[in-house]
């Protein structure tokens, strides 16, 4: 990819995400968002992304480096459990450095409370995270580094403590109030996790 392209597939991808902040993903059209990019013609967009669900696909990821990471999880696998739950809360703390990162999230609550096509579009990526939190817990457990368990229900808990955190602060505001900065939170959220499940 020329350097150009990087740059014209970089602008879609902040454009996607303003347009999904503002109109939710059924009223973002391709149109909208190649207006909001400044491309004279929407069929560009398909040059770089096949529709508008793998373009929601990458606008996530452009919001989360922990989306990018579901479908390589090798280096995640291989941390040890501080470092490996730190990155999973800095990877969906992540999304709300971007201004539209709020945003996109109370949209996607909103629309995603009435539209199950909607969570079929976005649940597998979600999921994903998931899914390599309960591996990697369940390979702790045979290394004997975490006490036996459930790592389902241990990797729904850490997820549950970072979701209290996002709510309470882009949601819910009186939830968040008394909340520390994110750092400070991750780190204690962190420390109170492998604190019950260290043998």
């Amino acid at each position: 990819m020329t350097e150009q392209d990087a740059n014209r597939r970089d602008a879609i991808l902040q454009a996607a995400l303003r347009v999904f902040a503002t109109r939710g993903y059924h009223q973002a059209s391709i149109k909208n968002i190649a207006a909001e990019a400044g491309l004279k013609s929407p069929s560009l967009i398909y040059w770089y992304f096949k529709d508008k669900q793998e373009l929601l696909y990458a606008a996530m990821e452009r919001l989360s480096p922990l989306m990018q990471q579901v479908t390589r999880p090798e280096d995640l696998m291989a941390l040890p459990p501080e470092q490996f739950f730190h990155a999973i809360a800095g990877g969906y703390f992540a999304v709300f450095n971007n201004p539209d990162g709020g945003r996109v999230l109370r949209v996607f609550l909103a629309e995603a409370a009435k539209d199950a096509e909607l969570i079929g579009v976005v649940a597998p990526k979600m999921r994903g995270v998931l899914e390599i939190l309960m591996a990697y817990i369940s390979r702790q457990i045979e290394l004997g580094t975490l006490r036996p368990h459930d790592p389902q229900a241990s990797a729904r808990a850490f997820i549950g403590m970072l979701l209290v955190y996002i709510v309470g602060k882009e949601v819910i505001p009186p939830l968040g109030v008394g909340l520390p900065d994110m750092d400070t939170y991750a780190d204690e959220i962190v420390s109170i996790f492998l604190q019950g499940l260290i043998p």
